[in-house]
Parts: structure tokens; sequence; C-alpha cells
């Protein structure tokens, strides 16, 4: 199970650490030990918070919604 008993709070599968990054060159989910161990390279991989990405689809859906 990937929720914790906080549903916002999704736990990485391999660390069970609090996700906390999205890699949109990979669309993966990212704990940060799964960034410091996979996705080191900052050329290669962009990355955007969790809180941000949620925030932005809430924004989007919203502007939807009103439409």
């Amino acid at each position: 199970n990937l929720h914790s008993e906080d549903e916002d709070e999704i736990k990485c599968q391999e660390h069970v650490e609090k996700i906390v990054i999205y890699c949109k060159s990979c669309e993966k989910i990212l704990c940060l030990k799964c960034m410091i161990d996979h996705h080191k390279d900052r050329k290669i991989h962009d990355y955007v918070e969790m809180k941000e990405l949620k925030e932005n689809i809430i924004e989007k859906a919203e502007k939807f919604i009103s439409k």
C-alpha cells in the first residue's frame, strides 16, 4: 500500500519514505533517497516538488470547472 495514514502522503515502495519529487523527464514520483540513488544527473532529469505539482493541478482543474 502506497498511502500512509495521512491520505495526502504517498510512500515510496522501495525506501518507505515520503514521496516529495516528481521527475518530469521520467514521469516518476520519487522520495529523496530515490532522487539521490537513481536520478542524480540534473542535466537529464527535470524535477518539480509534489506540493507544487498538486497546486498546479488544482489550479488548472478550478479554471476548467469555472469555464
